[in-house]
């Protein structure tokens, strides 16, 4: 594995709400204290950004990772004294109220999306994109004008895009004599932080995330 999850293995004590070891090392009962490994695989999203010399780079958060950084939020709010949404939403409004504070402070301080500009991960943030997310600018291969949608993440730093009309499956159909059917296969193509640089559309620095309505209203996102 040449990028491995690295997991304690641990229980969960109830009574204490914490986490506990499951091996006992007297008595040599429960299973090994040794970690696991597991193959990450899945990506969260990307976050760009770009250094004092204009040079564009990514750095792409796991779905690990992504958890990890959720988990933190929740422990935040439990140290605040937040209770659960759910019993929170049972309050009357007023009582939810006093908890919006330590809320929105958990939520600065542990955002799944870091956008803080930082050099020492590439420099001032641009934008992240996430998996069904869209970017308006210019095809990297024909250079024409259109939408993309975000399909795919690799690392080290590849965004895979796909035109958003193309609905077709990345691998393409087989017909009944499994034959692959001609034109089933999607248009895509990969692109790195410099490609988004790059092909700006016409009067923008850069590529363009975007938010489209279901009405097909767009709406442009800046540091999102």
């Amino acid at each position: 594995m040449s990028d491995p999850v690295i997991a304690s293995r641990v229980g969960y004590d109830h009574s204490t709400g914490k986490r506990v070891s499951v091996f006992d090392a007297a008595t040599g009962e429960g299973r090994s204290a040794a970690a696991r490994a597991y193959v990450g695989g899945s990506q969260h999203h990307i976050e760009i950004r770009k250094d004092d010399k204009g040079k564009w780079s990514g750095d792409v958060v796991t779905m690990f990772e992504a958890a990890q950084r959720k988990l933190a939020f929740f422990r935040a709010l439990r140290k605040a004294g937040v209770p659960t949404f759910k019993k929170l939403r049972e309050l009357p409004k007023a009582d939810r109220r006093q908890f919006t504070a330590a809320i929105r402070a958990a939520d600065r301080a542990h955002p799944i999306v870091d956008r803080r500009d930082d050099p020492s991960k590439g420099g001032a943030f641009v934008m992240s994109l996430a998996e069904g997310e869209m970017v308006f600018m210019r095809h990297k291969d024909t250079k024409e004008l259109g939408y993309f949608v975000v399909a795919k993440i690799d690392k080290p730093q590849s965004v895979v895009l796909v035109p958003h009309w193309d609905a077709r499956a990345a691998t393409g159909r087989k017909d009944a004599s499994g034959s692959k059917v001609p034109d089933s296969q999607r248009e895509q193509f990969a692109v790195t932080p410099t490609d988004l640089c790059t092909l700006a559309p016409p009067d923008k620095p850069h590529a363009t995330k975007v938010r489209v309505s279901p009405l097909g209203k767009v709406t442009a996102v800046e540091r999102d």
